[in-house]
């Protein structure tokens, strides 16, 4: 069985992101992926205005002296 991880773009659309979240945490237990790899192999997976806002919540966390998620 192949399940890839689907991209998100963002948007003002919340149901959008609690969908994509779901479908993400269901292929990353089916695929049995390791705590350590799931937020880099999300992140990568993270477009547009997705991708905008990542780096900027890293980029706050790093300002801020936080751990890095």
């Amino acid at each position: 069985m192949k399940a890839e991880i689907p991209y998100f773009e963002g948007g003002i659309h919340p149901d959008e992101f609690i969908e994509w979240l779901h479908t993400i945490e269901y292929v990353l237990d089916l695929k049995h992926i390791p705590e350590d790899h799931k937020v880099k192999l999300v992140a990568i997976r993270l477009k547009k205005h997705g991708s905008i806002c990542w780096e900027s919540v890293k980029c706050q966390r790093e300002r801020e002296g936080r751990r890095k998620i």
